[in-house]
Formats: C-alpha cells, sequence, structure tokens
C-alpha cells in the first residue's frame, strides 16, 4: 500500500534555494500515473523551495503535503505560522507537518 509520494523541490541537501521549476510537472507526472493505475487515496507532498509565493501554485498543481523549512525561519514565524494554519484550515486536504 502507497500512502504518499515525496517530490523534493529543491536539490537534496541544499537548503533554503527556491524551487526548481519542474517540481510541478513531477506533481503532474505523479498525479497521471497513481490515475492511470487507478490507485487512490495517495498524498503528494513537496519538501524543499516552499514559499509564499509557491504555496499556492503547489497546491493547485495537487500537492497535498508541504514541509515549509525555510519558509519557517527566514520570517517572522508568528506571522508564517498563523498564516500556514488559515492556509490549513480553508484547504481540508492539504497538511503542514
Amino acid at each position: 500500500m502507497l500512502d504518499f509520494v515525496v517530490i523534493m523541490g529543491t536539490e537534496v541537501g541544499i537548503k533554503g534555494r527556491s524551487l526548481l521549476p519542474s517540481t510541478y510537472q513531477k506533481i503532474a507526472k505523479v498525479k497521471k500515473i497513481l490515475e492511470s493505475l487507478r490507485i487512490k487515496n495517495v498524498k503528494i507532498e513537496v519538501d524543499g523551495g516552499i514559499r509564499k509565493g509557491t504555496v499556492p501554485l503547489l497546491i493547485r498543481a495537487g500537492a497535498n503535503i508541504l514541509v515549509p523549512g525555510s519558509l519557517v525561519f527566514k520570517d517572522n514565524y508568528s506571522q508564517i505560522f498563523s498564516w500556514l494554519r488559515q492556509l490549513d484550515e480553508n484547504l481540508p486536504d492539504l497538511e503542514i507537518p
């Protein structure tokens, strides 16, 4: 049984980098593969490159779990956590660990 797929949004081991543009295509490809295999209820997690500007695009692309990492520690964390909680409340399929 498959619970979730992790897509790396940056090169592994490089912190604080911008999201690789190919991440959106990777999400679409994973979704297509899962659909073609009739596999349901699998979450798609993106780790790396999570920024305020990429979050809505990743959600639209089909990501369900976002690992915010640097986003939380680069800015005012109380504001970021508040914003993330608001997203989490308004998007029931989104999970932010």
